[in-house]
């Protein structure tokens, strides 16, 4: 999502992850996840220079064979102007996986 630009008040944008297995191609098969959800650190509204960490439920994009999740940002959630950075974690019975962290830029559109 890196190339990807996003402004301060987006919404409906589509947060897609892959999750793999440690040689970074073959997905790992989610089949049924006991708990799945994406841990977001942002700037908060009150002082930009101050993270704060948001964890949010992401949903299978397919049956969970092809490791992907997404989350879709909800109305009032990118408030802020600023770097993003995100982590998904599953759960399943046989075990958790955590993604590597990936991170986005948030721009105020007024001054693009």
């Amino acid at each position: 999502m890196s190339d990807c630009k996003v402004y301060v008040g987006d919404y409906g944008t589509k947060l897609l992850i892959t999750l793999t297995e440690c040689d970074g191609v073959t997905p790992v098969p989610l089949g049924t996840p006991v708990a799945q959800e994406i841990i977001f650190i942002k700037p908060t509204l009150a002082d930009p220079n101050v993270n704060e960490r948001v964890v949010k439920t992401s949903t299978l994009e397919t049956d969970g064979a092809d490791g992907k999740i997404y989350y879709i940002f909800e109305n009032g959630f990118i408030d802020v102007a600023g770097k993003y950075k995100y982590e998904a974690n599953v759960q399943l019975a046989s075990g958790k996986w955590t993604s590597t962290s990936g991170d986005f830029k948030v721009v105020d559109p007024l001054a693009v």
